[in-house]
């Protein structure tokens, strides 16, 4: 594999090759403008949209470089970009409310930037396969060091409180990052890379290290997320690298899975403890009796969700039920909220049956291709990328902000390019 994409043919780098760097840039450096959106809303109570006036340009520069190799998918991505703007472009007249629309607007970016990252990939992989893949994982590992530095903040007290107590008292903390849930996706993603690569070079005490921090980070942002990520990573990233031989009972797993239950016990008297520590236990132990163990793992979204669901069915016409009305639709809610929290829904109410259609299509796509690559002997990334993208399914349909995440778009798109790496390789070895 070699960068000759990028030169010309007296050896001169092409002119387009700063553009590349600049997005690889700023897709390393991502994080710190969602730092800088939350530090703006926590310590000065204003929004000044820091984030997503840093990813829109990057998203069209993206736009733009994929336009320059392949202009089928440029134009596919616009095109979607403004199937998906018409139902709320249709609310925005009927409501006129520009706040709204430009919320819209900022979700349909979110997205389509995974989508983006990975056909920009894809396109890179093409021409220049080195480039793509060392700053693919430069990318990940920036993500990681921003992420541990967030955290480092969150544990000397710098930062949003995750769970607000009485008397200004907080319990947990998202550090900078503001968006809780999102941040436990992204964390999800970043510290397991991390761990794949520190367990495949072999360093197990290493790999003791980093999932004591990771567990560490988990219980430190104490979201349901972030908690299940941290001990579903350590324990499952060794177990899904037998590859080959993840479906027979080996000693690794029982090595692995024994203390895993005794961790699991010691971790739900922990987090009882917690809960109640922090006023949570009488409400979950109320939602058990009213709603049964759906209501404790939906947090009451079930109701939110059947509610959707019939504005969906009864209140909406069919122009709104393909094309969605976006977040207007909080106007027809009893309680005036937007969202059920479940990203299936959500995507159906905002962007309507196509915007569905297009959130299906990518993450099954990349679910099943990662999938694919699970038991191969060879494949450096496949077990790293089934478990996240099989984690992130279950976890989008279970808390949602995460087919609308800003914080996780960009290293979800980086993530799954790792699938042009996969096959790329497949391709070499054919030859």
């Amino acid at each position: 594999m070699n960068a000759s994409g990028l030169m010309t043919s007296s050896g001169a780098v092409k002119p387009a090759v700063y553009l590349h760097y600049l997005v690889m840039v700023m897709m390393c450096a991502y994080l710190l403008a969602d730092m800088m959106s939350g530090f703006t809303q926590i310590y000065m109570g204003l929004d000044l949209k820091i984030s997503l006036i840093y990813k829109t340009p990057l998203f069209a520069l993206l736009l733009l470089l994929i336009a320059r190799y392949h202009l089928g998918w440029a134009v596919g991505l616009l095109v979607t970009l403004m199937l998906l703007l018409i139902g709320p472009t249709a609310a925005f007249y009927r409501h006129v409310n520009i706040g709204l629309f430009f919320a819209d607007f900022g979700y349909v970016v979110k997205l389509l930037m995974p989508i983006t990252v990975v056909l920009y990939f894809g396109q890179l992989y093409r021409f220049a396969p080195d480039f793509a893949f060392r700053w693919g994982k430069r990318i990940l590992w920036s993500a990681f060091a921003i992420l541990c530095f967030n955290f480092v903040l969150a544990s000397i007290g710098i930062g949003k409180g995750t769970y607000q107590l009485e008397d200004d008292e907080t319990a947990g903390s998202t550090g900078l990052i503001y968006a809780g849930n999102e941040l436990g996706a992204a964390f999800l993603v970043v510290f397991g890379y991390a761990l794949h690569q520190i367990w495949n070079s072999g360093r197990f005490y290493v790999y003791l290290l980093a999932s004591a921090i990771t567990l560490g980070c988990g219980l430190l942002v104490a979201t349901k997320t972030t908690m299940l990520a941290a001990v579903l990573l350590v324990t499952f990233i060794p177990i899904v690298n037998e590859r080959q031989h993840l479906f027979r009972l080996t000693w690794l797993k029982i090595k692995i899975l024994s203390p895993f239950v005794l961790a699991v016990v010691a971790l739900v008297i922990l987090i009882a403890d917690l809960l109640e520590a922090i006023g949570l236990y009488d409400r979950i132990v109320w939602f058990y009796e009213q709603r049964g163990l759906i209501g404790i793992l939906w947090s009451g979204r079930d109701q939110f969700l059947s509610q959707m669901i019939h504005i969906y069915l009864a209140q909406s016409s069919l122009f709104e039920q393909i094309f969605g009305q976006g977040i207007f639709v909080g106007e027809l809610h009893p309680f005036g909220k937007a969202s059920a929290e479940v990203d299936t829904v959500d995507a159906l109410m905002w962007f309507g049956f196509l915007g569905l259609t297009v959130c299906l299509a990518f993450y099954s796509w990349s679910f099943v291709k990662s999938l694919s690559r699970l038991t191969v002997s060879g494949s450096s990334f496949g077990p790293y990328l089934a478990l996240s993208n099989g984690l992130l399914i279950l976890l989008s349909q279970l808390s949602g902000h995460i087919w609308f995440s800003g914080t996780l778009g960009i290293v979800f798109g980086v993530m799954n390019s790792l699938i042009w790496f996969e096959f790329s390789r497949n391709v070499e070895k054919s030859k």
